[in-house]
């Protein structure tokens, strides 16, 4: 087991999540990884995708928090998705983004549709997401379904008027 929270670490850029994710892979036979990144500015899609390639494929329960990452949007989020399509052992998700607005509907479903298959937890906490709208909600439901083992879900939204009663009644 793997915590490390670098909310108070204001000098995570690239290269540094660079270093972390070749020593994640290194650590081969880790299970349980929590980790939480805050930047401002300095990370962008090179380090996000080196973090989401770096993951070990032995985890099974993973805690990602990305709070005030100022250059998360869509490809981040496709990259994201990929990386955790390939953790197929992977069976609890808690992933916190709290992004800036570059993030759109597309971006999120692209994140739903990597879901590893063997979830039996999942937590999305996308309070600060305001793109979160009844497309995205239809496709996370769709998604959700084919994660036969789920049986903990809790989500996490704010709604900015993008979500109505379609969406809501589509995860019913």
């Amino acid at each position: 087991e793997l915590r490390l929270d670098l909310t108070s670490v204001y000098s995570v850029d690239d290269k540094f999540v660079q270093s972390l994710s070749k020593e994640l892979q290194r650590l081969r036979q880790l299970k349980t990884l929590s980790l939480t990144l805050t930047n401002k500015g300095k990370l962008t899609r090179v380090g996000l995708e080196s973090l989401a390639h770096g993951l070990p494929e032995a985890l099974s329960e993973l805690e990602l928090g990305l709070d005030n990452v100022l250059n998360v949007d869509d490809n981040d989020m496709q990259s994201l998705s990929k990386g955790l399509g390939g953790l197929r052992q992977l069976k609890t998700l808690s992933l916190k983004l709290l992004a800036d607005g570059k993030v759109t509907s597309a971006g999120l479903e692209s994140l739903a549709h990597g879901l590893p298959v063997a979830l039996s937890e999942l937590r999305l906490d996308l309070t600060s997401v305001y793109s979160v709208d009844d497309k995205f909600v239809q496709s996370l439901s769709k998604e959700l379904q084919r994660l036969r083992q789920l049986k903990t879900l809790s989500l996490t939204l704010t709604n900015k008027g993008k979500l109505t009663r379609v969406g809501l009644e589509s995860l019913a």
